[in-house]
């Protein structure tokens, strides 16, 4: 379980995976106006395989009613959405640095404890941001 800070959360929404298009080697999803960039947090993270076998998945599942999580954060100029498995709930919480064996984890600028006693990971939404901008530049090299 990870946790977004609320302050950088512009809106949550949900997407048909077949709404997912690519531009290059980025995953992008039309938001109104805006060509929103996706990351898979899933990706970003290393807990499952590189977002083509992810989003191609999802692509497969979208024959069932299946919609996906989107987390718009960032800047309103240039959002980024942050592809979720699930959202849980808003509550306040403590957020706590990382300890020396867990500092040098990416993507994560602290930890919290939840009400029942659950830790979470709290996520570095502008280094997930930058790791996005320089993935997709690299990838488009």
């Amino acid at each position: 379980t990870f946790a977004i800070p609320l302050n950088s959360v512009i809106e949550s929404i949900r997407i048909s995976p077949t709404e997912i298009q690519k531009v290059g080697d980025t995953d992008v999803y039309k938001l109104r106006d805006t060509v929103l960039p996706l990351v898979q947090l899933s990706d970003v993270m290393g807990l499952v395989e590189p977002s083509e076998v992810s989003v191609q998945k999802a692509r497969r599942r979208a024959g069932r009613t299946d919609r996906v999580f989107v987390v718009v954060v960032g800047h309103p100029d240039h959002p980024t959405g942050i592809v979720v498995d699930q959202l849980l709930n808003q509550q306040e919480m403590v957020i706590k640095p990382l300890g020396p064996l867990m500092k040098n984890i990416p993507c994560v600028s602290g930890g919290a404890v939840l009400g029942q006693g659950e830790v979470v990971l709290v996520l570095d939404v502008p280094e997930i941001e930058s790791m996005s901008r320089g993935r997709n530049r690299f990838a488009a090299a």
